[in-house]
């Protein structure tokens, strides 16, 4: 992936001051934002907008809630609606978490 087509995924996701960073900085970046926390015993569920959901019964209310957060709203209702649909009614009633210096944190 070139640095232009990074610097158009670093502003799908968010991330801010992307065009100051280098190619390596905003490859790590990108990854940071977009890999999701996963844990052990996760299951996939389905997908949403070319991403696999995964969750899994025991993820804290702060995990699902990222989840949704790295989603658009409209694509975060599609995975409420998997949720429903997978028996984690629980979880499908959380509201989006966006953690805004996510990339901050990995860089």
């Amino acid at each position: 992936m070139g640095i232009r087509e990074l610097r158009v995924e670093a502003s799908k996701l968010g991330i801010k001051n992307y065009a100051k960073l280098n190619k390596a900085d905003l490859e790590a970046a990108v990854n940071a934002v977009s890999a999701p926390k996963v844990s052990a015993n996760a299951e996939p569920i389905g997908q949403v907008a070319g991403r696999v959901v995964l969750v899994s019964k025991s993820d804290s209310d702060q995990t699902i809630g990222e989840l949704l957060g790295s989603f658009s709203k409209g694509e975060a209702r599609q995975v409420r609606k998997l949720m429903r649909a997978a028996g984690m009614n629980r979880f499908s009633a959380l509201p989006r978490l966006v953690v805004e210096n996510r990339a901050a944190k990995a860089a």
